[in-house]
């Protein structure tokens, strides 16, 4: 039994020539794969960032709303537009008497200064104690304008985030009002 010459298999030129091809469209896909997964990155930071500023906005309208003053200073704290003072009624203790006063400090700080710090000081006479918790991380900046309302008790907040692959034109900025009259 012998086999025609049209019959022989694969030559070495057809072998390298799908060699090529396959390698040339692994590349293309590998670098289409690549752009799905940096997009889909970027929208997951941005859906967390979202989620991070909804909670801080959470903390925030319950302390303005909760707030007895909005003070311009407490101890080495001033209130500018990157620092908001809140008094607020202490919780009140286990024979239900209240316990006076607690001060409540946004600002931004942490270890790496790039995260907004919810500093609570349980007791309004001492500003030397107080608990910290890092309430939004990764941040470029934040302001806060108190000057909507003439006594102070509404605040706007914008906080601003780095650029990412989503927004390369620009950060990220989240506003948003709490007070009394428009939450």
């Amino acid at each position: 039994m012998r086999r025609g010459r049209g019959s022989a298999g694969i030559t070495l030129v057809e072998m390298l020539t799908c060699i090529t091809v396959l390698a040339v469209l692994s590349g293309v896909t590998a670098v289409a794969f690549d752009a799905i997964l940096d997009h889909v990155r970027a929208s997951n930071r941005q859906v967390q960032l979202l989620i991070d500023v909804r909670r801080a906005q959470r903390f925030i309208v319950n302390d303005v709303r909760r707030a007895t003053a909005l003070p311009t200073a407490y101890g080495a704290y001033d209130a500018d537009s990157t620092t908001l003072i809140c008094t607020v009624p202490a919780p009140k203790t286990a024979d239900g008497e209240a316990a006076g006063s607690s001060v409540i400090i946004y600002a931004v700080g942490g270890r790496d200064g790039r995260s907004l710090v919810r500093r609570v000081f349980s007791d309004a006479d001492d500003s030397t104690s107080h608990t910290e918790t890092i309430i939004l991380g990764d941040i470029d900046g934040v302001v806060f304008d108190r000057s909507l309302d003439a006594s102070g008790r509404v605040v706007r907040f914008t906080v601003s985030a780095p650029k990412d692959l989503m927004h390369k034109d620009g950060p990220t900025v989240y506003s948003f009002v709490a007070g009394r009259e428009y939450d």
